[in-house]
């Protein structure tokens, strides 16, 4: 199982009843808009922004039948259209929203009026659109530029807002590329190699003019966080006595490649016998959180303290289920055969309360937290809320669709995609 991080995976909503009494008020529908099949349109690639929308200015911005559309956030009024250049995903600053046609130029559009502000040519190869792992990605950034990835050429780059090039940077392992995190000024793109996906490599790439590739570590899937002067990351090869290995990587150190920096290591601390290559880790406040499994049918999620001794005894935050969420404020997310639960760690006590209740086969398809609430999208069409601090349900609704594209959070708004089209919805007060 895969835990998903920081979304919501929400559905096309029914017309019908209100939902059963007792699970909080019926989301309301505020408007719906149709994405046009016809043209260029393409699927999502992995990773990429929850249900593929952009936000920005009171916009929503999707790539729908080859062109870029904007609507209004409120709504669901479109405000305006680009030309059929087979877009794909978009990603927006507060002025722009940037897309990558197929051809392979990036096109900068005006947030307001659709107006075209500039085009960089040279830096994403003319696209492979069935094959998504090798398409061409964006990602806006805190100063209104954005950083561009093209794995069909193996190439990253930097524009600025004014569509100036400000570096851009090779990278040997090209193939199957997606960006895994932007934090700290500092972007982290893990790439397979090609023939080879059972090793991985993190690459950094440093943002601003002085930009460019700073230090690449081998066999690691993804950052876990930052203490201040160390990213932590997920090594991808366990030993055999530990379930999970992280690697501290110092990016002080300029340009210098380091590809296997000071591992730092945890084995389950029960007695239990260990299976390695299987397991998930995140970091927060300090705390690492790891999932594991025994061999003895269980799977266990535990919390230890990253500061030395790093030999204490961990907490034990549950024995089983699928953690699918979290940590967020000490909090986690997880699944079990009879429902969702919502575990917050108090000290070294852990309290427990049920998000919703299911059976087989109906999973959890997403979870993800905002604010005071915690959202859940089930595979039987439901979609609640529950405050976290009181394990009060805010809101239900019920759906028509199983398998959703996903959602965004916008404006006190939630947009959801589902079967081709949007939906907004009020979120719960």
């Amino acid at each position: 199982m895969r835990r998903l991080m920081g979304m919501v995976l929400a559905c096309a909503l029914a017309t019908g009843p209100a939902s059963a009494a007792g699970l909080g008020a019926t989301a309301v529908p505020v408007w719906t808009h149709a994405i046009d099949p016809a043209g260029s349109d393409v699927p999502p690639h992995r990773g990429e922004s929850v249900a593929n929308l952009a936000t920005a200015a009171g916009r929503v911005f999707l790539a729908s039948g080859g062109a870029i559309r904007a609507l209004d956030a409120r709504t669901g009024v479109e405000r305006w259209r680009s030309r059929d250049e087979g877009f794909g995903v978009p990603a927006a600053s507060a002025n722009l929203v940037v897309a990558i046609a197929r051809d392979g130029v990036v096109h900068a559009f005006d947030v307001r009026t659709g107006a075209e502000r500039w085009r960089s040519a040279g830096l994403a190869a003319p696209l492979a659109w069935e094959t998504p792992d090798i398409r061409p990605l964006l990602r806006g950034l805190n100063d209104g530029g954005f950083f561009v990835l093209a794995p069909q050429s193996g190439l990253a780059a930097e524009i600025d807002a004014s569509g100036k090039v400000l570096w851009s940077a090779t990278y040997p392992q090209h193939h199957y590329a997606g960006i895994t995190a932007i934090a700290d000024g500092v972007v982290f793109v893990t790439a397979w190699e090609e023939g080879a996906i059972i090793h991985p490599v993190l690459n950094l790439f440093r943002i601003g003019r002085a930009g460019g590739l700073i230090a690449q570590v081998s066999n690691a899937l993804r950052p876990l966080g930052f203490d201040g002067s160390r990213y932590w990351v997920l090594d991808a090869y366990p030993t055999a006595s530990t379930m999970v290995t992280i690697a501290r990587l110092d990016t002080e150190k300029g340009n210098q490649r380091i590809p296997d920096a000071d591992p730092w290591r945890y084995t389950p601390d029960d007695g239990a016998s260990s299976i390695p290559g299987y397991g998930d880790a995140a970091i927060e406040h300090g705390f690492l959180y790891a999932w594991t499994q025994d061999g003895e049918g269980h799977d266990p999620l535990y919390r230890y303290r990253l500061a030395p001794p790093n030999g204490q005894r961990p907490i034990l935050v549950s024995r089983d289920g699928a953690w699918i969420a979290g940590p967020y404020e000490d909090r986690v997310v997880v699944q079990r055969p009879t429902g969702l639960w919502l575990l917050h760690l108090v000290g070294d006590r852990v309290q427990t309360r049920n998000i919703t209740t299911y059976a087989p086969p109906v999973v959890a398809q997403a979870v993800a937290f905002d604010g005071d609430l915690v959202y859940a999208a089930l595979s039987d069409g439901r979609i609640v809320a529950v405050d976290v601090r009181d394990g009060e349900h805010r809101f239900a609704a019920t759906t028509s669709c199983r398998t959703c594209r996903g959602i965004g959070v916008h404006d006190g708004e939630l947009l959801a995609v589902c079967a081709r089209t949007v939906f907004a919805f009020a979120k719960p007060r």
